[in-house]
């Protein structure tokens, strides 16, 4: 390859387009971690809040002692962590 004779210019350009699309999709990133930051906290369901078909499959699970179902169900019927819809779940009575 003859270096004296190579277009350094498409080089550079193409060169200059990955780093300002490397900059932007970081930017971008972290505008979604500041975004998630300053977003109010989601509002927790309380027991009350369930649907009445969903307390009660819920209660039957774990009146079989089905307790990881119960908590999966939770999860699924609300979105909640595990850690919140295990409380949730250990609310029920």
């Amino acid at each position: 390859m003859d270096l004296e004779n190579y277009d350094w210019s498409a080089f550079a350009g193409g060169f200059c387009i990955a780093l300002l699309l490397a900059l932007v999709i970081r930017w971008r990133q972290s505008r979604r971690r500041v975004d998630a930051l300053h977003s109010p906290p989601r509002p927790t369901p309380t027991v009350n809040d369930l649907p009445p078909e969903l307390r009660t499959r819920i209660l039957k699970l774990k009146a079989e002692g089905q307790l990881i179902d119960a908590i999966k169900l939770v999860r699924k019927g609300t979105g909640l962590s595990l850690t919140q819809a295990k409380q949730l779940v250990e609310q029920i009575r």
